[in-house]
């Protein structure tokens, strides 16, 4: 028996199964792991935060893989753990890559990093020991991502699949049993 082979069927292996394609498979992978672990920690806590939507991007220009949107309800004033918790939820990107693609910091974690540093600053004071505080935050991250491991899971298959989810939607996806 012979299969027909056509030039369509040869140039849909070529899309599917070339090296470019696999690369953006594994760059969807990575964004959505890191974006389903801010869209997570934020789930986690409602009275500090309130998430809007978190989405995806196909290897975007900027390189930021994506965009979690929450409004933050830590002000400057605030006790030291919710603004550790505050810094957390930045880490929470670089946690999540860690956690659910076997200890791999693949993405983009350096903005992030960054963006705790200045929370940091703006809401301890700049004399506060910054490198304690994140040392703090990035345990708390860890912990409360591999504690909710499951729910971050679902969050980074479901963005995978669907690309952009609003909080309402991600929340649900938190929610199942």
């Amino acid at each position: 028996m012979r299969t027909r082979i056509n030039i369509a069927t040869i140039l849909l292996a070529l899309v599917f199964f070339s090296p470019a394609a696999q690369a953006e498979d594994d760059y969807t992978r990575i964004a959505a792991a890191h974006e389903a672990g801010h869209a997570g920690l934020a789930l986690m806590h409602p009275e500090l935060f309130r998430l809007k939507y978190v989405h995806i991007v196909s290897n975007d220009a900027d390189g930021t893989g994506g965009k979690t949107s929450i409004e933050s309800f830590v002000r400057s004033g605030d006790d030291r753990d919710r603004v550790i918790e505050l810094m957390a939820q930045q880490l929470a990107g670089a946690a999540a890559e860690k956690l659910l693609l076997n200890n791999a910091v693949l993405g983009g974690d350096v903005n992030d990093l960054s963006q705790a540093i200045w929370l940091g600053r703006q809401l301890l004071g700049a004399d506060a020991d910054i490198q304690q505080a994140l040392a703090e935050a990035k345990v708390l991250a860890r912990q409360e991502l591999e504690a909710h491991r499951p729910q971050v899971q679902r969050l980074a298959d479901a963005l995978r699949a669907k690309i952009r989810l609003t909080g309402a939607e991600a929340s649900a996806i938190w929610d199942q049993n």
